[in-house]
């Protein structure tokens, strides 16, 4: 009997193993896609989070784009 080959999943499995709809990342270039669903989402999101809570008590002049963040995250 032998194994399947393994792979990594594609960025359309990563949106349905993570709850996202279907073309949630559609908007993001191919080889951005899966790594967007990865870790480097999460830390995006709590990146703008933080930033939002520090312009609410007023230690930060403005939240930076998501573009930034995301350039930043690389």
């Amino acid at each position: 009997m032998s194994c399947p080959e393994k792979r990594l999943p594609n960025a359309e499995e990563r949106e349905r193993m993570q709850g996202f709809p279907a073309g949630h990342t559609q908007g993001f270039e191919f080889d951005k896609r899966a790594s967007f669903i990865g870790n480097t989402f999460h830390c995006i999101v709590v990146a703008f989070l933080l930033a939002t809570l520090l312009k609410a008590k007023g230690h930060l002049p403005e939240i930076p784009p998501v573009v930034v963040l995301w350039e930043r995250s690389f």
